[in-house]
């Protein structure tokens, strides 16, 4: 019962998948299939040479991104970016301020679990922490 309901489905889903994958990897082209026929000949790991590659070309790639976050910053300082303002550019950096707000919002939910600020030692919220979680409500 067991192989019938569980072993034998997931098995069919693995080979799917693993056919599925061997498809794509057959119709790459190019650079890159000649780069994984090569690694692939000599037993090497192509997918850690191609992680390796990608944080080298990030860390070429910063000095690169803050020359151009200063140029940015001229361009809307000297009133160039606001010259052919838009309702259509209106949207566009209102989806950028929400999405900004809400990993914001995110990343105090994930490192420390509350919205609200932290409270001092000698705080007279500080006695609530000993009976609930947040004090701050």
């Amino acid at each position: 019962v067991l192989n019938k309901c569980l072993v034998q489905p997931v098995c069919k889903v693995g080979n799917v998948i693993e056919n599925t994958a061997i498809k794509r990897n057959n119709l790459k082209t190019g650079e890159f299939a000649e780069d994984m026929a090569r690694h692939n000949a000599a037993g090497t790991d192509f997918a850690a040479l191609q992680t390796r590659k990608m944080f080298e070309y990030q860390r070429m790639l910063f000095f690169y991104r803050v020359e151009r976050a200063f140029i940015e910053g001229r361009s809307f300082c000297s009133g160039a970016y606001c010259k052919d303002y838009t309702y259509k550019n209106f949207v566009v950096d209102l989806r950028f301020a929400t999405r900004a707000l809400a990993m914001y919002i995110i990343g105090c939910f994930i490192g420390r679990w509350s919205v609200y600020p932290l409270i001092n030692p000698d705080s007279p919220y500080a006695i609530g922490l000993e009976y609930k979680r947040n004090p701050n409500f």
